[in-house]
C-alpha cells in the first residue's frame, strides 16, 4: 500500500482478486469510490512503489501463490501512469524473487532510478 500525498489517494495490490486498486484518502466513516487502476494480465501482484514526480506506479508480479509455490509465468517488474495509463514492464529477466522496490530522483531531476531486492540477488535499474 503507497498514499500519493499530493492528490490523497491510496493505492494498494489485491493479490486474490490480481489487481491493483486506489480510492480517495478520507476519514474512516467516508465512502468513497474504489476504482481499479490495473486489472488485466496480474498474477500476484505485491510491492507497490508509487513515484510522485514521475506520476507512475511501480510493483512487482511475484507469480507465487499463497503458499509460497511458483505458478507458470516469469516475476517481472512493471510501471503504468497513476491513471492506469502507458502499462510497460521493466524487469522481464534475471528475476527470480523480487521483494522491495525504491524510486530515487536526485535532486532537480525528473528522471531518476528504481531499486529492488531479490531474495537472490540485488540490482538496479
Amino acid at each position: 500500500m503507497a498514499v500519493d500525498i499530493t492528490t490523497n489517494e491510496v493505492y494498494w495490490t489485491e493479490r486474490l482478486e490480481s489487481k491493483i486498486f486506489k480510492a480517495p484518502l478520507r476519514g474512516a466513516n467516508a465512502v468513497d469510490p474504489v476504482t481499479e487502476v490495473v486489472s488485466l494480465d496480474l498474477v500476484t501482484p505485491e510491492v507497490l512503489v508509487l513515484d510522485w514526480i514521475g506520476r507512475a506506479i511501480y510493483w512487482v508480479d511475484s507469480y507465487i501463490d499463497g503458499q509460497g509455490n511458483g505458478l507458470d509465468g516469469a516475476p517481472r517488474i512493471e510501471r503504468v501512469a497513476m491513471d492506469g495509463s502507458n502499462r510497460t514492464s521493466i524487469v522481464t529477466q534475471d528475476l527470480a524473487q523480487p521483494r522491495a522496490i525504491v524510486v530515487d530522483h536526485p535532486v532537480g531531476q525528473e528522471s531518476g532510478c528504481i531499486y529492488w531486492t531479490d531474495a537472490v540477488y540485488v540490482y538496479y535499474f
